[in-house]
């Protein structure tokens, strides 16, 4: 690549910035990025300790009840599966439309009624954001160690007595490092790639590394594969499989962010992929295999016990795999409360000041450990009523009015569609009651049989009473020929 060519790309990079990352508008086709690059934005996105926290679980980690390896399997395969039919669903519009998740919403929701779905994602992506810097303080905690003796924060005081209490040095140490992903997200998906082309790779095989040395310490894989069999097993398949939706749900549907910066679909799957089909079940593998093997799935704590240069080197990957992950969080997160912020106000707020605002809230929160003291219970209230966002979202498209979606037609919606709005309600409460109240049917996982019902229910009243269709009909037989092309 001669000099020529890199400028122009660097102008291009800094044209993404410069337009505000395009919050309110479709990505213009010359500015997608390359495949190659967004896979290992995926690699990184997806790999985070999650995933290790999923397999363990399935090994008996928390308290919770376990599964035998035949059913962890399945298990990581079907949440999996699930996904990445919803985020490839959202990608495939994403992509072809250039729109962000706010903007796909606009369509089935109306520009004002995207507040209610947006609201649901800005919360869940804070509170990602400020898990992931919980973790952080996690890391570091034992390697700084408490020298001053002054507690910050202990979560014994709130009934969490199980929590060890967060140290001053901790505290701080946190809350710098918040600070400094703050700062890296604020240059958007410029500084998203950069960061995961560098450290994505490492992860990875790391991960391949440790599953074959925990395999090897059990004696092989048949001696591993018995030893697992002999787990009590009983924890609830479907249960299962809603911990898997639950652990990437909130990613699964904010990656319709970064698939808008895709050149063509088979881009979206291959990124898709990458996440949902290899990353996060390697990580599901080595979980399991650690927690039943030597008790801890999470192979960053187990090699910080070697000490020294060890765990120097455990605390500073691992720190740099989860900044990954973090910075798409916090990236998202900035589309999801300005288009909320827009939708109730109609002001148009700068990305900066809202990533720097709330990015900061997060750090703080995260650091007095939000993290800790909610993991478990709310990965499963994510992972039953969150997948509903994306029902209105993709029925619309698929199966409704996929014509609409054109970048020249985004300010023509109107501010309530009532088919999106009416549907999200009932598919929420639907899976909040399967959840937790009378179950699923037939052992199904709630999150996933609310989505399919919120999908029906949209298809029904968009196709029968609702108002929605014919205003449609009416955007489209008023649009100029000049407003119907596909991209800009």
């Amino acid at each position: 690549m001669d000099e020529k060519e890199k400028k122009v790309i660097w102008e291009k990079k800094d044209e993404v910035l410069q337009a505000d990352e395009f919050l309110h508008e479709s990505v213009p086709r010359r500015l997608r990025r390359t495949t190659w690059s967004q896979i290992w934005v995926w690699v990184g996105f997806g790999f985070m300790v999650t995933g290790l926290h999923i397999g363990g679980s399935f090994g008996g980690a928390f308290g919770l009840s376990s599964l035998t390896p035949g059913a962890a399997i399945a298990a990581s395969i079907i949440g999996m599966g699930i996904l990445m039919w919803i985020t490839c669903s959202l990608g495939i519009a994403a992509q072809r439309s250039g729109f962000n998740l706010a903007l796909l919403a606009t369509h089935a929701y109306g520009y004002r009624g995207r507040f209610l779905p947006m609201s649901i994602m800005a919360i869940m992506t804070f509170y990602w954001f400020a898990m992931m810097t919980g973790m952080m303080g996690d890391l570091w905690g034992p390697l700084i160690g408490n020298p001053s003796g002054v507690i910050a924060f202990d979560p014994a005081d709130f009934g969490q007595a199980w929590i060890p209490p967060i140290g001053f040095e901790t505290l701080i140490a946190c809350l710098i490092i918040g600070c400094i992903v703050v700062m890296n997200a604020w240059r958007g998906i410029n500084a998203i790639e950069l960061v995961a082309k560098i450290t994505s790779p490492i992860m990875f095989f790391a991960g391949f590394i440790v599953l074959f040395i925990h395999l090897s310490n059990a004696g092989g894989f048949g001696a591993f594969w018995g030893m697992a069999n002999d787990l009590a097993g009983d924890m609830p398949f479907g249960t299962a499989i809603t911990i898997v939706v639950g652990s990437w749900i909130a990613g699964c549907i904010m990656g319709a962010d970064l698939y808008r910066f895709n050149k063509n679909s088979r881009a979206v799957l291959i990124c898709g992929a990458s996440c949902f089909l290899i990353t996060n079940p390697v990580l599901h593998a080595v979980g399991y295999v650690g927690e039943v093997t030597i008790g801890n799935f999470n192979y960053f704590t187990w090699i910080f016990q070697f000490g020294g240069v060890f765990a120097f080197l455990a605390v500073i990957t691992w720190t740099i795999s989860l900044w990954t992950t973090n910075n798409a969080e916090l990236y998202c997160h900035t589309i999801y409360t300005s288009s909320v912020i827009k939708a109730i106000t109609g002001i148009t707020a700068k990305r900066s000041k809202v990533l720097l605002t709330m990015g900061f809230l997060a750090a703080i929160a995260g650091s007095f450990g939000l993290y800790q003291m909610l993991y478990v219970n709310f990965l499963t209230a994510l992972g039953s009523i969150a997948p509903t966002v994306a029902g209105p979202i993709i029925a619309d498209y698929y199966l409704c009015r996929k014509e609409k979606y054109k970048p020249k037609l985004i300010d023509k919606h109107p501010a309530f569609r009532s088919c999106g709005m009416i549907s999200l309600i009932i598919g929420g409460a639907l899976a909040y009651i399967f959840q937790y109240h009378t179950g699923a049917p037939f052992g199904l996982p709630s999150g996933i049989l609310a989505l399919l019902i919120t999908m029906a229910i949209y298809v029904t009243l968009y196709k029968t009473v609702a108002p929605d269709r014919k205003i449609d009909d009416q955007i489209l037989a008023d649009a100029t020929e000049d407003e119907l092309v596909d991209s800009i």
